[in-house]
């Protein structure tokens, strides 16, 4: 049933507490490049979109920070159902919460979210001319081999102990074998990395549960979020191979890539970070005192200063940081390989852009783009032997380097296999809220809840980032029955 917003117009019209600047807002970055399009083009309020995920979303409205969120799923009954238990055995750990603040506000007779949208996840491969495999292989035990080392069906365990299997080796060694027609010896060497989102984002929860896995061969015990534990491991130990980051001569074959946010404090500057994609200059250093991540420097030598000294760091022509390094261009101290200081983003003052220690970012050059799925499409487009998964955007953002496997004969660009529910790796977009849409009391979010609420506004907002738009917008309301 249609969800109107009708008392959204008048509060708008009104300006009632209306800000003068533009509210930080958190969600999806699924629906970010949506949300900037509704912001730009329509009178949709002052909003600065943080594009955090689906989690960062739904925990600000329960932490009574924001009171919408777009979102890449549903909201979680287990998390905001007053009656649910938190240490449900079918649920997953709720980012750590001992109680979820949802749990303890109790009114949930609006809370729901309006259906914007749909998206088939795709598995996409470099497009190589005259290729014939456009058909991912029995897509179920092919994608829960792959990536957690197991049978459908709860497999995977994370603390990788099925990862390095002789299946699982076989699987990876045979290119071919990942799909149902021959390739011929494009990849005669098999694969080389299989590239997800991080454990951070919604759209690795619907992957999840759409494949039936519950962890991921590069590490997703507690404590250990996306690191790079594959036990199996591939050699990128040549200094002229066109990985621009090998720390230790090899990496695993399953990579979780994380493109960093803005810091609160310089929402720009992400932006500013990446659009230095230049190589450093050989034999240039600057010295940096925001490095922030240990007591070391990237190369392991030891702070000048103590441990919360200076480091060095590769610039540049301009001598500024955040350039591409080489293998060979080290700053003096241990002879590591010189990409290791490309794992992270950094301003051109050499400071991270944020403080997750376990960002990959920076594997293929020329790939900086502002997301998550589009950077993995990117790095897929210019890699052989690669594969990687993300929402289906990352196929029109990077348009004719990378093409979207079949699964089961249906393709993900194909808007009736997708919302028909014949393309099996297909998921809804929602605009989500917690106290209901005719509650929302801040001006900005409440002009957004209304250009969320016009059908012909997002129709043209989800087609322009390559998502499907539905025909009429549909109100899920919350379902809390199964905790009564």
């Amino acid at each position: 049933m249609k969800k109107t917003i009708s008392a959204l117009t008048g509060l708008c019209a009104l300006g009632f507490a209306y800000n003068a600047s533009a509210i930080d807002y958190d969600g999806s970055d699924t629906l970010q490049n949506v949300t900037e399009y509704l912001v730009e083009n329509f009178d949709c309020g002052d909003i600065n979109y943080l594009a955090n995920g689906s989690s960062a979303g739904e925990n600000a409205m329960c932490d009574n920070l924001q009171e919408s969120a777009p979102m890449s799923r549903a909201l979680r009954n287990y998390k905001v159902c007053p009656n649910a238990p938190v240490d449900d055995p079918d649920t997953a750990e709720v980012e750590g919460r001992g109680v979820p603040a949802c749990q303890d506000q109790t009114d949930r007779d609006e809370a729901g979210g309006l259906v914007v949208g749909w998206d088939g996840l795709a598995v996409a491969r470099r497009t190589v001319e005259g290729a014939t495999c456009e058909s991912l292989a029995d897509w179920q035990p092919t994608l829960s081999l792959l990536y957690a080392g197991a049978a459908p069906a709860g497999g995977g365990n994370p603390d990788g102990s099925n990862c390095g299997t002789q299946e699982r080796q076989d699987l990876i060694a045979n290119w071919n074998g990942l799909f149902v027609e021959e390739c011929g010896g494009e990849c005669s060497g098999g694969l080389r990395h299989a590239l997800r989102r991080d454990d951070n984002s919604g759209t690795t929860g619907v992957f999840e549960d759409l494949v039936g896995i519950d962890g991921f061969c590069n590490g997703a015990a507690p404590g250990r979020l996306n690191e790079d534990n594959d036990p199996i491991r591939v050699d990128c130990s040549d200094p002229f191979s066109s990985e621009r980051y090998c720390p230790d001569g090899d990496l695993g074959v399953v990579l979780a890539i994380s493109v960093p946010d803005a810091t609160e404090d310089d929402p720009a500057g992400f932006e500013d970070a990446t659009n230095n994609n230049r190589p450093c200059q050989f034999g240039s250093t600057a010295w940096a005192t925001e490095f922030g991540f240990g007591t070391a420097c990237p190369n392991g030598e030891p702070r000048l200063g103590g441990p919360a000294g200076l480091c060095l760091f590769p610039v540049d022509d301009n001598d500024e940081c955040g350039c591409n390094n080489s293998s060979f261009n080290r700053p003096p101290g241990p002879a590591v390989d010189g990409r290791v200081y490309n794992e992270r983003s950094r301003y051109p003052d050499c400071s991270p852009v944020t403080q997750n220690i376990n960002e990959l970012h920076r594997l293929s050059p020329g790939c900086e783009q502002g997301s998550s799925t589009n950077q993995i499409g990117c790095i897929v487009g210019s890699q052989s032997c690669y594969l990687g998964w993300g929402g289906g955007g990352m196929l029109t953002a990077n348009p004719g380097v990378i093409d979207g496997l079949s699964i089961e004969g249906q393709s993900p660009l194909d808007p009736d296999a997708v919302t028909s529910g014949l393309y099996p790796l297909a998921r809804k977009l929602y605009f989500n809220t917690l106290s209901g849409f005719d509650s929302i009391t801040d001006a900005e979010e409440a002009a957004l809840a209304e250009c969320y609420d016009n059908e012909v506004r997002v129709a043209a907002a989800i087609s322009s980032d390559g998502y499907i738009p539905v025909d009429d917008l549909d109100w899920e309301g919350l379902d809390c029955s199964q905790w009564d």
